[in-house]
């Protein structure tokens, strides 16, 4: 079965973790 939904909402999570995590090294770059 085939489910745009969920493979759009996996590749949100994806690219807010990621997004999350380059916030979080500029954050601690900035120190």
């Amino acid at each position: 079965q085939y489910h745009p939904e969920s493979i759009v909402t996996v590749t949100g999570k994806r690219q807010l973790g990621n997004f999350l995590k380059l916030a979080k090294e500029f954050n601690e770059g900035k120190r």
